[in-house]
């Protein structure tokens, strides 16, 4: 967003794009986007402030024309998923045209419960995706404090005593590009069907992907 407040009488003080039309929502994005320019960043992915994103979804089109990769705009009971699940809260996945990456972990959760739904996920093959805020300790309770980092770091060592090597750790840009490119990724056979050609229809670079995608191939095929 580009202000993080909205003074509409009806709307939460931080939901900034709640009750904002198409036009409204557009303008405050290119600003916003202007803004990260000029520090020398480019945004990839949107999410949200506060999470209201308009009961028409008519933010996420406006996402889509401003041309971002990726949304970062469910948590299990909010955003895209406020009112009932319309995508999934364990993995990336498309909601019109899309791709929507998940946040289903709160840095303000009691640690037990933290540990516990952080690897349940991992179990599940999921994605853990954790969220902090840089706040007011006392407006937000899960900004980024003592406790916070305590309960982030207990994540991150559960994560290496019990999954050494298993788990990647990505940015949601990183994810949504390797998501897509799989996405785009087809095999098919040469000439002769002697051989398989992995072919990447994605802009995004995947040699180890690749790579894996013919080793499985050759395994089934020595069967």
């Amino acid at each position: 967003g580009y202000s993080h407040r909205n003074t509409h009488v009806l709307a939460r003080q931080h939901a900034e794009f709640a009750f904002c039309t198409p036009a409204q929502s557009l303008e405050r994005i290119k600003r916003s986007i202007e803004m990260f320019s000029k520090a020398g960043l480019n945004v990839a992915g949107f999410r949200q402030p506060g999470w209201d994103i308009a009961a028409d979804f008519s933010l996420v089109e406006v996402i889509k024309q401003m041309g971002f990769e990726y949304l970062g705009g469910s948590s299990p009971n909010a955003g895209l998923n406020y009112g009932s699940q319309r995508v999934s809260n364990l993995l990336p996945s498309h909601f019109r045209s899309i791709l929507n990456v998940p946040q289903n972990v709160g840095l303000a959760d009691r640690r037990p419960a933290l540990l516990y739904a952080a690897e349940e996920i991992v179990r599940k093959g999921g994605l853990v995706s954790l969220k902090g805020h840089y706040a007011n300790l006392q407006l937000i309770p899960n900004t980024i404090s003592n406790e916070t980092i305590l309960s982030l770091r207990s994540v991150l060592e559960l994560f290496r005593r019990e999954y050494a090597g298993k788990i990647w750790y990505a940015t949601f840009k990183d994810i949504a590009r390797r998501w897509i490119g799989i996405e785009n990724m087809t095999v098919v056979p040469n000439e002769n069907n002697s051989e398989f050609i992995v072919r990447n229809n994605s802009h995004c670079d995947l040699p180890d992907v690749e790579v894996n995608v013919m080793r499985r191939l050759q395994e089934k095929t020595s069967i």
